[in-house]
């Protein structure tokens, strides 16, 4: 298997929902931890991308990286923890997919290579919180982010562009693990 870091993404500021959906209960345990649960299977190093202000207990194996690039968004936070790992590929997911099964990181982490990752496709969006993302985007993603954008769709359309990732199609039947946690009515 490809040398990789895994990162829970939790440092959003969770405002349509009115509070940190990271703490949101979810089967008994706090929608982080069971997050965090999905990447501890996959092994490797795993990283915790939040904003210093969260209030996330201490963890033994989980590296804490706050965002080199405050408020903005889930693109900030991929950059911030490409930039903190010494792995060839980062393994994402958000906090908000509890839905999104390991298998399915599993899987994309088997078609990535370390030079070319793998991002889920449903019609004509990439879902960015359920990818693997390979070191060499690096440089677009802060390309990006100092010019101001912070559009996951148009980050990775041009990361596929240039041959660092790939688009896998959605497996059939997997609609519902890709329905983020942001309003109170969803959960």
């Amino acid at each position: 298997m490809n040398s990789f870091a895994a990162a829970l993404l939790a440092g959003g500021r969770s405002s349509r929902m009115g509070f940190d959906k990271a703490f949101l209960l979810w089967e008994g345990r706090e929608l982080w931890r069971h997050q965090l649960e999905k990447l501890r299977a996959l092994g490797g190093p795993m990283l915790l991308s939040c904003r210093e202000a969260q209030e996330f207990p201490p963890v033994s194996d989980l590296c804490f990286v706050h965002d080199l690039w405050p408020d903005c968004g889930p693109l900030g936070g991929i950059a911030s923890c490409l930039r903190a790992m010494e792995e060839p590929l980062l393994v994402v997911i958000g906090v908000d997919l509890p839905h999104l099964p390991a298998e399915m990181l599993r899987d994309l982490l088997a078609a990535s290579r370390p030079e070319c990752g793998a991002v889920i496709k449903r019609g004509d969006l990439y879902e960015p919180l359920a990818a693997v993302y390979p070191t060499g985007v690096l440089p677009l993603a802060e390309e990006m982010l100092h010019a101001g954008d912070r559009k996951m769709q148009h980050f990775l359309r041009r990361s596929i562009e240039s041959g660092r990732m790939q688009a896998l199609d959605a497996p059939p039947g997997s609609g519902d693990w890709f329905t983020n946690w942001n309003t109170p009515g969803i959960v």
